[in-house]
This record gives structure tokens, C-alpha cells and sequence, in this order.
């Protein structure tokens, strides 16, 4: 996913953009939730398996709320 398509996803899904999305995407990347590669001028994210464990946490949590 590259960060012009990251920005039409928070787009589509309705969602605000965070204020700082360079920083939230670097901090992703130091945690280990997303890995960064170049692609040709560009980079490349991709969900790691822990972001998708990540996710599925925050998920968990929201529906034990319910």
C-alpha cells in the first residue's frame, strides 16, 4: 500500500485522517506493525503479523465492551 492509497482508505472508510499521519505511520513501523519497503521513488507498507495481531486485539477489546 503506498501513502496515497493509505490516505483514500482513511478516506473511504470515513474516517478523519490523524493530525500527524507521517509520525503514526513511523511509530507503526518502529513497533512492528507495519514493514516499509521501496518500491522504485516510493515506499510500500505492509501489515505485519503483528499489526494484524495488533488489530485483532483492539477488536477483541471493543466487542468484550459491547
Amino acid at each position: 500500500m503506498t501513502w496515497e492509497i493509505l490516505v483514500d482508505k482513511f478516506r473511504e472508510a470515513v474516517l478523519a485522517l490523524p493530525g500527524n499521519l507521517n509520525r503514526d505511520v513511523k511509530t507503526a513501523v518502529k513497533k512492528g506493525w507495519l514493514s516499509r519497503r521501496r518500491q522504485g521513488r516510493t515506499y510500500v507498507y505492509y501489515i505485519t503479523k503483528n499489526g494484524i495481531e495488533f488489530i485483532e486485539s483492539k477488536i477483541s477489546m471493543k466487542t468484550d465492551e459491547e
